[in-house]
């Protein structure tokens, strides 16, 4: 089986993929673009994921009611987590604390 979500690792794709890049998707007016690239891993063509749109829903409601919940931070005197990940079959990340606050 292919592991798609390497194409999002692929540095043809996305130049220095291991880094944070909110510029490879927002314009300087703020608008979206060229995020299409990130959804390789729902595959792509005639056969690609029937929920595909399903997933793409969830995953957006899902990220912004717990970022706009919660404070998201790094537990007090732990480094940063690393962006490096580890293989087991594909890519995964390394796994992390954070600590997460309700906002008022």
């Amino acid at each position: 089986m292919a592991a798609l979500c390497t194409v999002n690792l692929d540095p043809d794709v996305f130049p220095e993929p291991e880094k944070f890049k909110p510029e490879r998707f927002i314009n300087k007016k703020g608008e979206l673009f060229g995020y299409e690239k990130v959804y390789a891993s729902f595959s792509m063509g005639p056969r690609d994921c029937l929920a595909k749109n399903l997933g793409k829903m969830e995953m957006f409601l899902f990220l912004t009611t717990l970022v706009r919940n919660y404070d998201i931070e790094n537990e007090a005197g732990k480094p940063l987590p690393s962006l490096q990940g580890m293989s087991r079959g594909f890519h995964v990340a390394i796994p992390y604390q954070v600590s997460l606050k309700k906002r008022d």
